[in-house]
């Protein structure tokens, strides 16, 4: 985290995919060359700097998108708050990505390995905190819970648990957590150092970490086992920012010994083979050694056939939602047999943390649904339960659909209250609590429709834009209807 080392220039290593050579290698850095901190990228031998951003305040911590199409960093280019932004990798398209009410600072940016969700420290709630944001802006969310500061996350490479730094119990060590916020285990135990800058091995069994004044300065972890060795160790030099290379068998690390400037070094996974990179004309840091450039984002881990459901859809990190037709019951566990613990209702949003797992015919994922976390099912033979926001919608199975012969309503058509006093539910349902009365002539957006399968009079119910439920009333048992079509702007 640059605020806490007052580092002044960052590196990012990454390979060309159309040459494998050293001197093809291509560096995204930021320094202040120009007079103030800016985004460049150079060839490894130094050549062709190409400055990327020009903005008279602060553009720092710059990280690719897995396939290097694009580039995040932190800038306080707007106002004094320093924000997430994303950029193509020639420097066009600059845009925002957190806002204001998302923290006044905003940094350490680090892309998923999916490319769809970027996890990056701020200090939202007055402590500097990790989160997750979805690269279109939705779905900002806190990962961290700690009673003091978390910072320099790391993704592992199936994109399943994230790896930081705390100093919750004094120092900082090294923690790794799973994205739903439980199995938080400490990894490094070095009480005289502070442990910092995590980066995960490309196979997930490691992580290197920096750790100066403790049992070395670049030390390796095993995930599994929590057994720690040293890499490398210097009394009169300060080690950082370590970064492995894609075939897992080197690690490069910035270097800064008394009296000088910072420089990258290499070494061997091992410990053999050290090698200096640069002379240290610059100040550097973060430097990250980035796997070639791919055409799109990695395709993600395989998933085992899993007979009688459909080809799972869903992304961990990101958002879905039931399609239109019955509610999806979450469970504790990812089987029928376990209790169901709440339902999902056409139309509410959920993050998926985990899955797919198969089990009884189905897909599970484990979701995160209003601060309860279960598993839920994603369909069964052709037909799809849950959708993932943002893809084209399903067809609602003909085995979903109410047995109401009200009129229908369009999802995102309007609709007018018409009943003296119609009272909203916060679920479709009678029995679920008051969100309040909707006065005659009130007209709301229709974002949903469900139907509750153990009602016998087979009634539709509409959510609203504001999150509220209205009852239709069947033709054949009222003739009345709490919601009633109205005209589309």
């Amino acid at each position: 985290m640059w605020r806490r080392n007052g580092l002044l220039v960052v590196l990012l290593l990454v390979l060309n995919t159309m040459f494998v050579r050293a001197q093809d290698s291509v560096i995204l850095f930021m320094s202040d060359m120009d007079g103030n901190r800016e985004i460049y990228t150079m060839n490894a031998d130094g050549s062709n700097v190409r400055r990327l951003t020009n903005d008279p305040a602060e553009d720092i911590e710059p990280s690719w998108s897995p396939d290097h199409s694009q580039i995040t960093f932190a800038s306080n280019r707007e106002d004094d708050n320093f924000a997430i932004y994303i950029m193509n990798a020639d420097g066009s398209g600059v845009r925002r990505l957190t806002t204001d009410t998302m923290g006044s600072f905003n940094s350490s940016p680090v892309w998923s390995p999916d490319g769809r969700v970027i996890a990056f420290v701020s200090n939202a709630n007055n402590i500097n905190q990790i989160y997750l944001i979805n690269t279109d802006g939705t779905n900002f969310r806190r990962l961290t819970q700690t009673n003091d500061e978390a910072i320099d996350p790391a993704w592992s490479p199936n994109a399943r648990q994230l790896s930081y730094a705390s100093n919750e119990n004094g120092y900082f060590e090294i923690f790794v957590m799973n994205l739903d916020g439980t199995g938080v285990k400490q990894l490094s135990h070095e009480p005289d150092a502070d442990s910092d800058s995590p980066a995960w091995s490309p196979d997930g069994t490691e992580i290197v970490f920096a750790a100066n004044g403790g049992s070395g300065d670049i030390l390796i972890v095993n995930v599994g086992t929590g057994e720690t060795r040293v890499l490398t160790g210097d009394e009169n030099a300060t080690a950082s920012s370590p970064s492995w290379s894609q075939d897992g068998k080197s690690i490069v690390y910035i270097l800064r010994a008394r009296k000088e400037r910072s420089s990258i070094w290499l070494i061997g996974a091992d410990g053999n083979g050290l090698k200096r990179l640069t002379d240290g004309n610059n100040e550097g840091n973060f430097p990250s050694w980035a796997a070639p450039v791919l055409v799109g984002p990695p395709p993600p881990p395989p998933v085992a056939p899993c007979p009688g459901a459909p080809s799972p859809r869903m992304i961990i990190g990101n958002e879905g939602t039931v399609t239109p037709g019955m509610n999806n019951n979450l469970r504790a566990r990812a089987t029928r047999n376990s209790n169901a613990i709440d339902d999902i209702y056409p139309g509410d949003r959920f993050t998926v943390l985990d899955g797919p797992v198969c089990a009884d015919g189905y897909y599970w994922w484990k979701v995160d649904f209003r601060g309860r976390i279960g598993w839920t099912a994603e369909g069964r033979k052709s037909d799809y339960w849950l959708e993932p926001i943002g893809a084209p919608p399903q067809a609602a199975t003909t085995s979903n659909q109410s047995n109401s012969t009200g009129q229908d309503i369009p999802i995102d058509c309007f609709a007018e209250a018409i009943r003296n006093k119609t009272q909203s539910r916060v679920r479709p349902s009678t029995s679920a609590a008051s969100a309040g009365i909707i006065n005659p002539g009130t007209v709301y957006k229709v974002v949903a429709q469900s139907y509750r399968t153990n009602d016998p009079n087979g009634r539709l119910w509409w959510q609203l834009e504001n999150g509220a439920w209205v009852r239709e009333d069947a033709v054949k048992e009222t003739g009345n209807y709490c919601a009633v079509p109205a005209i589309t702007p």
